[in-house]
């Protein structure tokens, strides 16, 4: 199996450290990029500036509370750019606020989960995430022209 390329958009350093402990536990080989802003996400997707060279993601994971631009706009700029469009979104983010949810979906989300508060609950998560991102489902083959 080829490495899986996760893109963690995260501003919080606690819940990127957990993600990346997360991932560490999985079955199957993930590498994690992060970057910490909403402008970052954009310029990483369309390799600007220091991110000129960034392999496309098969997974992203964001966050919707970011500085400098909300995950909610990143999603509706990922999902309205045909080159990118087709890469699984997963919001992970505290919010449980039904707008942020439906809107999430509306906006073409992949997934919505609300980041647990106790370690146990976020390595069931992890363990969910393994099973089904990254070893049952078929992510579409990379596009990284």
């Amino acid at each position: 199996m080829a490495q899986l390329r996760l893109l963690l958009v995260e501003d919080n350093p606690g819940d990127i450290h957990l993600v990346k402990q997360m991932v560490e536990r999985c079955q199957a080989g993930v590498t994690v990029e992060v970057v910490t802003t909403g402008v970052e996400a954009e310029h990483f997707l369309a390799r600007k500036g220091k991110y000129e060279n960034a392999s496309r993601p098969d997974l992203i994971f964001l966050d919707l509370n970011l500085p400098q631009k909300s995950g909610m706009e990143v999603l509706k700029g990922i999902k309205s750019n045909p080159e990118i469009s087709y890469i699984p979104v997963i919001i992970f983010t505290s919010s449980e606020a039904q707008n942020d949810i439906l809107d999430s979906y509306k906006f073409q989300a992949n997934a919505y989960l609300a980041k647990p508060m106790r370690i146990e609950e976020f390595n069931r998560i992890g363990d969910a995430i393994d099973r089904f991102w990254f070893n049952a489902a078929k992510l579409p083959e990379l596009i990284d022209g």
